[in-house]
């Protein structure tokens, strides 16, 4: 696998998140998600394989090389940012002060831009998707009746497993 240098992307080709909507990406053991925080040369992050789990590691624009910021439990949200309260800090103008979630369910990764000021996007051909887009389109039938061929293709037959989940979890929630 190439090393993935940033500054070689072209900035149109990344796309942008909604705030405070759920997108999971497809994250097989080893396979590694890219993230950015802002535009430009902002903030870019790796979602990688680990021999216990997953990890998340920093991006050197110019480089590619990565710096080992935190282990990601499985199904505990991380919650990124420039306060204390955020699990990983990362002081960088282009970071706002809540950034974004991350949460690790089986083989995706769910990810949540909590209304920062300068975005969260996904790098280009990372296999994702709204997660509150499908089940908004899909609220009235049963998680059976929910599956798409169109998503076994991009994800597999787990995430039919974590969407029912996701679904009631959010119903218990309420």
């Amino acid at each position: 696998m190439a090393k993935f240098v940033p500054k070689a992307l072209a900035e149109n080709a990344w796309v942008a998140l909604k705030a405070e909507r759920d997108y999971a990406i497809r994250a097989e053991k080893n396979e590694t998600a890219y993230i950015r925080f802002g535009a430009g040369q902002g903030v870019y992050l790796a979602i990688a394989p680990a021999p216990t789990g997953r990890v998340i590691m920093g991006i050197d624009f110019e480089t590619g090389e990565q710096t080992l910021l935190a282990r990601m439990p499985g199904g505990q949200p991380i919650v990124i940012g420039r306060i204390s309260e955020c699990l990983i800090k990362i002081m960088h103008a282009i970071v706002s002060r809540r950034h974004v979630q991350i949460t690790l369910e089986g083989n995706v990764v769910v990810v949540r831009d909590l209304g920062s000021t300068n975005g969260t996007f996904v790098a280009p051909g990372t296999p994702h998707f709204d997660i509150q887009a499908y089940m908004d389109s899909y609220a009235g039938e049963s998680a059976e009746e929910r599956t798409l061929d169109t998503i076994h293709e991009q994800f597999g037959p787990t995430l039919d497993d974590f969407l029912r989940s996701h679904s009631r979890n959010k119903e218990d929630q309420k």
